[in-house]
Order: structure tokens, then C-alpha cells, then sequence
């Protein structure tokens, strides 16, 4: 009956909505046995660092992929600007159970160089690298990339942008970018989510 259906989804709502960390006696149990919870969200990380506390115990949140703190074009002088408050979030973000949190970099926010461009791409890789070291000096876990073409294709060999260059090569060179990224990240922190 109607009447029983709807009991019945009184009382599974009830149960999900009572947090685990209850039937398992303390946060911490609850933390280390549970999958981890990230935001992605454009929340400001001063307000965030301002606010851990109320994210990691009373939101649930056990990190975050942080937007506008590091991209692909970021001048390595403006890339440390943000070093302490990115430090404060790990050290003190992990007494709360935020552990583990990301930088985003987005791909696609400005026209990425053409990728048989090998003298930009130097440029744009030793950018990953710099972004590596802050990622490693603020105990930030790991980097999120963002692959969304927010304003111009990343890989439709078809856009006019790719005109003359032939698929093969095309994805040969995507391919090689994708290497050196990774082989930029890890050389400079072997550890990085």
C-alpha cells in the first residue's frame, strides 16, 4: 500500500541521514574506514582556512580541489604568493580530517599554445614543474587538471585551430605533452596524487 511504501521511505531516509561516524563510536574510525569526500568548489582559501574546522567536522569534507591558486600561465613569483595559506589548510585542515587536497588547473581557461609548438610547451612545462614545488613545499596532496574546453578545443583535430596539422601527428603531440606534464610533476614530487 501507499501508506507502507512511504514508512518504509521514512525509515531509509532516517537511517542514511544519520551520519556513519555514530555507529562507529568516534570520527576518527569513522574517517579512516569511509571513503574520502572532495569538494570542488570556488571557495576562497583564506575563507577556507578561516573555516576548517566547520568544513572537516561538521561538513564532512576530507579535502578540496582548489581553484584560481595555480595555472598552466602562472608567473612562478605570483605561484608562491599563495604558499602560506595553501600550508595552513594541510597542517591545520588534517586536525579536522581535510587531508587531502588538490590545486586545479584548468586547461582550458586561456588558448593553450598549439601542441607542435615545442618552444611554448617548454615554457608551459616548466610552469608544471613550479606548480610541482608548491604542490610539495604547502603538503598539498596532488593536482586535479581540468581538461574542459572553456574557450577554445583542446583536441578536435577538425577546429580550425589544428588547420595543417595531420591527426597522427596531432595526437602524437598531445600524447608527448601528456608525458612531459606527468614526467614534470613526478620528477619534482615522486609522491603526487
Amino acid at each position: 500500500s501507499i501508506r507502507r511504501l512511504f514508512s518504509l521511505f521514512v525509515l531509509c531516509f532516517f537511517i542514511c541521514s544519520i551520519p556513519l561516524q555514530h555507529f562507529f563510536g568516534s570520527l576518527k574510525l569513522y574517517r579512516a574506514t569511509s571513503p574520502k569526500i572532495l569538494m570542488f568548489s570556488p571557495i576562497d582559501a583564506y575563507y577556507l582556512a578561516d573555516n576548517l574546522k566547520h568544513w572537516g567536522e561538521d561538513a564532512g569534507i576530507n579535502g578540496f580541489m582548489l581553484g584560481y591558486i595555480a595555472d598552466w600561465w602562472t608567473p612562478n613569483e605570483q605561484l608562491f604568493q599563495n604558499i602560506g595559506v595553501l600550508t595552513k589548510i594541510n597542517t591545520e585542515g588534517a586536525d579536522y580530517g581535510i587531508d587531502s587536497n588538490f590545486i586545479k588547473v584548468a586547461l582550458g581557461h586561456r588558448e593553450l599554445p598549439l601542441w607542435t609548438d615545442d618552444a611554448a610547451w617548454a615554457g608551459v612545462i616548466d610552469n608544471f614543474r613550479n606548480i610541482a614545488e608548491l604542490i610539495k613545499q604547502s603538503g598539498t596532496k596532488g593536482i586535479v587538471l581540468d581538461t574542459e574546453p572553456y574557450t577554445i578545443s583542446l583536441w578536435n583535430s577538425k577546429k580550425e585551430r589544428f588547420a595543417g596539422i595531420d591527426t597522427a601527428t596531432l595526437k602524437a603531440k598531445i600524447y608527448q605533452r601528456g608525458q612531459e606534464i606527468m614526467q614534470a610533476l613526478t620528477n619534482i614530487f615522486p609522491d603526487i596524487e
